[in-house]
């Protein structure tokens, strides 16, 4: 039976720190996703760079003008952007996932710090009572 105020503090911090837990750690699992996942996870963004034809209507979308500046490329050059973009594309949201994850781990240290100590905190005022 709870029999004093910090008993009820302690518990209101552990269910705190569980909830933080839990959204942390969903958090940190879709990261974990976007990284070994990644052409699945973005395929609808990853689509303007299947073929020569949809790159360049994704480059030239807002401005028309520049779709005859894409006449003077190769198909090879053309590939060549398309790829080196997308492999760019997919490095720079792997980069994002990484830094998510280092995030979720100092928020999983912190609040499993506070959970822990509250817990034994309310533990020896609940063994005093």
């Amino acid at each position: 039976m709870l029999k004093n105020l910090t008993q009820i503090y302690c518990l209101i911090i552990c269910l705190v720190a569980t909830i933080t837990l839990m959204i942390t750690l969903g958090v940190a699992f879709n990261s974990v996703t976007e990284i070994a996942l990644t052409e699945y996870k973005f395929a609808s963004s990853l689509d303007k760079f299947s073929s020569n034809e949809k790159y360049i209507e994704y480059k030239t979308q807002y401005n028309s003008d520049k779709k005859n500046e894409w006449d003077s490329f190769s198909s090879e050059e053309i590939m060549e952007k398309r790829t080196s973009e997308k492999e760019g594309y997919i490095e720079s949201r792997k980069r994002e996932a990484f830094s998510t994850i280092i995030s979720c781990m100092t928020w999983l240290f912190v609040a499993a710090l506070f959970f822990i100590v509250h817990w034994r905190l309310h533990k020896k005022y609940s063994l005093s009572s």
